[in-house]
């Protein structure tokens, strides 16, 4: 009688074993040094991994200082620089907000340096965003006004226009300024010829007028800018004036709004704003240029005359301004 002998069935792990033993010497050298390999790559990137994940905790601890929807970060070991302008997908770029400072300066030209009434001022308008400023125009409302332009300064290819704003009159018949101020005869009819103003305060909470005398300055004028360049830049000097012909003006800026008849107030409105530099630009956009609104107010001390520039936002806000005219 035949005899058959039945053996166990191998598992899948004794298959397997089975099946690595019957390899040869050469066949087993290289798979142990891929597996060695494929270990030692593994290790390195969980390494990386987790010492780029330290650095960027310890390193967390960081500082910012914004300026204009600009920001300057340091930590430890890192300098980042972010510009102020908005980026949409690859093709519409907003320019963010200028740089704007208007100072009172230490000193006086030689020749005039010994005029009490004379103070030196600087108005520096910046580009600091990667993109252009496009037909720049606004309104300079001053506490004393402008005697003269001493120094104009602007990026090589920017045109800017810088002008009074003080309406003209025709009177047909007898009248015209005097030092006593405006007269008009009897039967005379005066016409005030009012200029295009490149901008116009549209949310004024209100306005104060006076007119002027043969021989006065005035504090409101206009600087526009054709195009200003990333990184570039529009600087003016000028003298403003407390002297005789600067009074009649400075009557008209000094008393509040809401000190006068009809409805003066009995508390003070501090947020009133008569003091500043107001207007819009235009930045490159899809369809159509856009159109962006910004302010800048002006604090005075008046004792030591000096005016200093708050930094710019791109509403009104909280202010209450007043839109000065002296015709």
């Amino acid at each position: 009688m035949d005899e058959r002998i039945i053996r166990p069935r191998k598992s899948r792990w004794e298959s397997l074993r089975d099946w690595c033993k019957s390899w040869s010497p050469q066949v087993k050298q290289g798979v142990i040094g891929g597996a060695v390999l494929i270990i030692l790559t593994v290790a390195g990137w969980l390494l990386f991994s987790t010492k780029g994940s330290s650095n960027a905790i310890r390193n967390a601890s960081i500082t910012a200082t914004n300026a204009s929807r600009s920001a300057f970060v340091q930590g430890a070991g890192n300098t980042v620089t972010l510009d102020n302008s908005t980026h949409y997908g690859g093709t519409n770029v907003i320019s963010g907000l200028p740089q704007i400072t208007i100072e009172t300066l230490d000193g006086l030209p030689t020749d005039i340096s010994n005029n009490p009434h004379l103070r030196m001022n600087r108005l520096v308008v910046r580009n600091a965003s990667d993109v252009p400023i496009d037909t720049f125009c606004s309104r300079l409302q001053l506490p004393e006004p402008i005697s003269r332009t001493t120094e104009t300064n602007a990026t090589v290819g920017t045109a800017i226009g810088w002008r009074l704003l003080m309406d003209k009159i025709i009177v047909k018949g007898t009248g015209g300024r005097t030092e006593g101020g405006l007269w008009i005869g009897p039967t005379s009819k005066v016409t005030f010829v009012e200029q295009n103003m490149a901008f116009f305060p549209k949310h004024a909470r209100g306005e104060k007028g006076g007119t002027s005398r043969v021989g006065d300055i005035t504090g409101i004028w206009e600087l526009t800018i054709d195009r200003l360049p990333p990184g570039g830049h529009v600087s003016l000097c000028f003298l403003s004036s407390n002297a005789a012909e600067a009074t009649n003006y400075m009557e008209l800026a000094t008393v509040p709004l809401w000190s006068l008849p009809p409805n003066p107030q009995a508390t003070p409105d501090t947020n009133e704003l008569r003091f500043s530099l107001e207007g819009e630009y235009q930045y490159r956009a899809e369809g159509k240029p856009g159109r962006q609104h910004f302010l800048v107010p002006i604090k005075f001390d008046a004792d030591q005359r000096v005016v200093s520039s708050l930094p710019i936002q791109p509403d009104i806000g909280n202010w209450h301004t007043v839109t000065l005219n002296f015709q």
